[in-house]
């Protein structure tokens, strides 16, 4: 299984999160990166939607 981050598209391997082709006949699910994960959570706070807590 593929994992791939939903907002920038990037692949998760055991180097990282990278740009990458993926095979047709892969199983893909989808997540966020970190960089993404933050920049969303960073997004929703500023919504007043949630707070963060670390």
């Amino acid at each position: 299984m593929i994992i791939m981050c939903c907002k920038c598209k990037k692949i998760r391997s055991e180097r990282g999160w990278m740009h990458s082709h993926i095979p047709e006949d892969r199983v893909i699910s989808h997540g966020y990166c970190p960089d993404c994960y933050l920049q969303t959570i960073e997004e929703i706070e500023e919504c007043g939607i949630i707070k963060h807590v670390s």
